[in-house]
């Protein structure tokens, strides 16, 4: 993040000049790319995605539980859609040998693959806090039969 900050920073002021970088707005673009789906599974961890509680908030804390970790299983379920199509994507974009118009030519895999990647890891972020919750909810029912 610092380095696309730093890069915004010397293209600004080197149009002052009436110069601009050649290939900043491709190298920009492969920045908001990692920062966007490296974020993700991090955010994840962290808990800090934006929730919206207003039924789940009036709901008992038990079944508040169990809904938790059916909405985590559905969003799961859709994370591994969208990995195992942008990363069929990223593949196909390698075996055409795919390069991108403009001053400075680069592989467009390169920067497709971040986003199976970075959706991979959010996948295996929400799998995880899946399993913790459910292990959680089931020593806490076992907890309160003994």
């Amino acid at each position: 993040m610092f380095l696309a900050m730093l890069l915004i920073v010397v293209n600004v002021t080197m149009r002052y000049f009436h110069y601009a970088l050649p290939a900043f707005l491709e190298f920009s673009q492969l920045c908001l790319v990692f920062i966007f789906f490296s974020g993700l599974a991090y955010c994840q961890i962290k808990g800090v995605h934006i929730q919206i509680r207003l039924i789940l908030d009036k709901l008992s804390p038990k079944v508040r539980s169990s809904v938790e970790i059916l909405i985590l299983i559905l969003a799961f379920g859709l994370i591994v859609v969208f990995t195992w199509q942008t990363g069929i994507y990223a593949w196909a974009s390698y075996l055409e040998k795919e390069f991108s118009f403009g001053l400075i030519e680069y592989p467009t895999w390169v920067p497709k693959i971040l986003t199976p990647l970075g959706l991979f890891l959010f996948g295996l972020a929400i799998l995880i806090e899946v399993m913790e919750r459910a292990i959680r909810l089931v020593r806490r029912q076992s907890w309160r039969q003994n």
